[in-house]
């Protein structure tokens, strides 16, 4: 499997242009560039020990451990090519999480602090819901694919492909990493865009089900005291 970038396995990509159905859900979706690359990220709503807790997120091989150790400086920028947020990945301003690989589970969320001074309508909501019940369904992507803006993707999830993986056959391209998933029927985010198997002509999503469930009781360590 393609870790870093999708490709363009299905020709039928929609523009915004083409369509208005998922505008209400793309304000909450931005490029992401860092010295190394340019992305897809989203801004989600999750709830950690009953309070709501906003945050960033993509992939984790975008914004990696040693990105973190770093400190490094990442933009977050909108369709006009604005950047809308700078943000030092400094783990004692902010929650950062960098979620276990070997789990497949290739996520990377980021705390935004009131400090930021974001708009809360442009936090998506999270379905942790069991992943089964999922196979079957439609889903909608939306994503920045390399030199295309803003744009949407529909089709629907095939099967559980490996642990907290699932496959699915909606178009993507370069630099569609880190986009959200979203279950049509209920506008919900239920998994992140990680990569292609060009040769089976799937991609690849990540259920957020277990990132939502780690961080309702996640606690940073002079919270544990």
């Amino acid at each position: 499997m393609e870790d870093k970038y999708s490709k363009n396995i299905y020709p039928d990509i929609i523009t915004m242009e083409q369509t208005k159905d998922l505008v209400k859900f793309s304000k909450g979706v931005f490029r992401i560039k860092t010295e190394n690359c340019v992305a897809s990220c989203f801004f989600l709503e999750l709830q950690r020990n009953n309070k709501p807790f906003y945050c960033l997120m993509t992939n984790q091989y975008i914004i990696t451990p040693d990105m973190v150790d770093k400190k490094e400086i990442i933009k977050i920028i909108d369709k006009d090519e604005i950047i809308i947020l700078s943000i030092k990945l400094d783990s004692k301003e902010r929650i950062i999480q960098c979620f276990n690989k070997s789990l497949n589970i290739d996520i990377t969320i980021i705390e935004i602090i009131p400090q930021d001074n974001l708009n809360y309508s442009f936090f998506l909501k999270a379905n942790s819901e069991p992943f089964e019940q999922f196979i079957g369904k439609t889903i909608e992507i939306i994503h920045y694919p390399k030199d295309k803006g803003l744009s949407f993707s529909f089709r629907k999830i095939f099967e559980i492909y490996e642990q907290n993986m699932f496959s699915h056959d909606a178009c993507t391209e370069q630099g569609s990493g880190g986009s959200p998933i979203i279950l049509k029927e209920t506008g919900e985010v239920i998994g992140i865009h990680k990569g292609c198997i060009p040769n089976k002509k799937i991609n690849i999503g990540i259920f957020i089900k277990n990132v939502v469930d780690k961080m309702k009781n996640y606690k940073r360590e002079e919270e544990k005291n």
